[in-house]
């Protein structure tokens, strides 16, 4: 699925760390040009992985942030860290979304994962989505989107993407933006003109359709829908 100016980046490390993974992105190729394109064009770094974390499609930003080593690589059995206990935890995740992709609760992300850095830098988090995909014959295969933001980064979230995904309606779209930029519920109340106890009826229904149970699992979440500005 990428496109071949981001490929190169990522080529040194997939052709020697497993035979098939080049093959894999050979054949991603294939894909729709437009569909590249756009995740190419994506702010947040992104990747699409098999349940095996082994990479689909990598985005230029995604390419730069592996290229750096600084915590997270792609190695010989896929996406991986440097600590063997996170990398399980990332594998187990990563798993889990591509089983939830078929059922029907892949609207919801399954886990949000701090990965730390060897450098002195904030750890890496890592949002984990489902991603179905129809494949030959109309069966239907499990994979995972993966998006990485710096703990320290407010980023702007794309509200219809998320409305869309969550279900949300305007206000709490609204409020879920603010929450996301670093807002607090007060300081949301006095952006959108209305009251803190509105903000917090909106919060709880944020929750429920989201998963999340509290304004920080809130946050990483819609952190898989940032945008650059």
């Amino acid at each position: 699925m990428s496109d071949h100016s981001s490929l190169p980046a990522l080529s040194p490390q997939v052709d020697g760390a497993a035979p098939d993974l080049a093959a894999r992105l050979r054949e991603a190729e294939s894909a729709n040009d437009a569909l590249r394109a756009l995740l190419d064009a994506l702010g947040p770094a992104l990747l699409l992985v098999a349940h095996d974390g082994r990479p689909i499609f990598v985005n230029r930003r995604a390419a730069q942030i592996l290229a750096q080593r600084d915590g997270l690589a792609i190695g010989p059995n896929g996406l991986a860290t440097d600590s063997v206990k996170t990398t399980r935890a990332l594998r187990a995740a990563i798993a889990g979304a591509a089983a939830r992709a078929r059922s029907s609760h892949a609207h919801r992300p399954s886990l949000r994962l701090a990965v730390s850095r060897p450098s002195p830098r904030p750890p890496w988090l890592i949002s984990i989505l489902p991603i179905v995909r129809d494949g030959m014959g109309g069966a239907v295969t499990g994979h995972a989107a993966v998006s990485i933001i710096e703990s320290d980064a407010r980023p702007r979230i794309d509200p219809a993407s998320a409305a869309n995904y969550f279900l949300l309606t305007p206000r709490e779209t609204d409020v879920a933006a603010l929450l996301a930029a670093g807002r607090s519920s007060r300081e949301a109340a006095r952006a959108l003109h209305i009251r803190i106890g509105t903000v917090r009826t909106h919060l709880k229904s944020l929750f429920e359709k989201t998963g999340a149970r509290s304004q920080t699992a809130l946050a990483l979440k819609l952190q898989a829908f940032a945008i650059s500005d």
